[in-house]
């Protein structure tokens, strides 16, 4: 069966890679709480928002987090940064970021005030400046390449690949 529409290209045939409002670059997960649509957008160090779900392809997202702006792609580890994001989850009114490359989760509250905005928090790194991997060994506050982040109940569940565990 085919797709109904097409997220992240023009149409159904495309496949290119591109830093755009209606691009991906090795998309990693998307997640949504019926209204929003966020997506990882992993090549492009960044996820996007749509406000309301796309209903036709190459439909362009509404922000950005990650990068300041939509033509930029920069992996960036700060309160605003971005280094391959791969999974999404929301909790509540919050979306939380495997941020893999900067060894961390952070989150943004939802709905997303703004493109560019800083998170509200992070865990796995002593500071936001800092996305070291391994940094500190295997500890129970410290992750090596997260890539999955999950949310049972109250419980957050991260797949801690480097460390070879789930925490």
């Amino acid at each position: 069966m085919a797709a109904d529409y097409v997220i992240g290209q023009a149409n159904g045939t495309d496949n290119t890679s591109a830093t755009s409002n209606s691009r991906l670059a090795s998309p990693r997960d998307a997640v949504s709480d019926g209204t929003n649509l966020f997506i990882a957008d992993t090549n492009n160090n960044r996820v996007l928002v749509y406000e309301s779900f796309p209903s036709t392809d190459g439909a362009s997202a509404d922000k950005v987090l990650g990068q300041s702006a939509f033509g930029t792609s920069t992996a960036g580890t700060s309160t605003t940064g971005l280094s391959r994001p791969f999974g999404v989850t929301l909790a509540g009114t919050g979306l939380i970021i495997a941020d893999a490359d900067n060894n961390r989760l952070v989150q943004h509250s939802v709905p997303v005030a703004a493109s560019g905005i800083a998170f509200n928090w992070q865990y796995g790194q002593p500071n936001n400046l800092m996305g070291w991997a391994r940094n500190g060994g295997a500890t129970a506050s410290r992750m090596s390449y997260p890539t999955s982040v999950f949310i049972e109940g109250n419980k957050l569940i991260v797949a801690d690949s480097n460390f070879n565990r789930v925490l």
